[in-house]
């Protein structure tokens, strides 16, 4: 005699014990499928919320897990290729914040857009939040040479142009001259780093 296979097995077990409540079951089975219905409404309308707000994320772009040196994890959403362009966000935000970048100009570019550690999707590691904007500089390190980036163009908006500012002064000049053709900066300051060797 054929066996059943254990998904199926595992749906008709479901179904016998909805059958065997009776009406409490047949509660229990509206109760799961409103929930669901409940769900995908809110998903949807979250996903038309973030496309008003031009943070939707392009459905090509491809997402990057970067193990970092102390055990965390770097999230990267990364679209497009030709020269290399990353977008760093500000604090509290992540790399959605991007969406609308990612779609424009991953048409002509390969642009990679960071979760900042502890933002978004990525984990802080051992370390935490210990070494302020050296740690974050020595994540985004991390991920340009793992990633394996060439002369990108980095974009800082707030944080991320602290963060950029940062590993500019703490890179060796022969990492700069292979990773980094050129820095934009958006709403930030060179606090941080100001009196550093290299700083402004």
């Amino acid at each position: 005699m054929p066996r059943t296979p254990r998904r199926s097995r595992g749906r008709l077990k479901l179904t016998g014990l909805l059958a065997g409540l009776g009406a409490g079951g047949g509660l229990v089975a509206g109760y799961l499928a409103q929930h669901r219905a409940a769900g995908r409404a809110k998903q949807a309308a979250q996903a038309r919320a973030e496309r008003a707000a031009g943070l939707a994320v392009p459905d090509d772009v491809v997402q990057h897990r970067v193990t970092l040196d102390d055990g965390g994890v770097a999230h990267v959403l990364e679209r497009g290729q030709g020269q290399p362009i990353v977008l760093l966000h500000g604090i509290t935000l992540a790399a959605r914040v991007w969406g609308s970048q990612l779609a424009a100009l991953g048409e002509r570019h390969r642009v990679l857009a960071l979760d900042l550690r502890g933002h978004g999707a990525s984990e802080p590691g051992r370390d935490g939040f210990e070494g302020g904007m050296a740690r974050l500089a020595a994540d985004v390190r991390q991920v340009l040479d793992a990633l394996q980036v060439e002369r990108a163009v980095l974009v800082g908006h707030s944080m991320g142009g602290m963060v950029a500012l940062q590993l500019l002064v703490d890179a060796d000049p022969d990492w700069r001259e292979r990773r980094v053709a050129g820095l934009a900066l958006v709403d930030t300051s060179a606090a941080p780093t100001a009196g550093w060797p290299g700083g402004g």
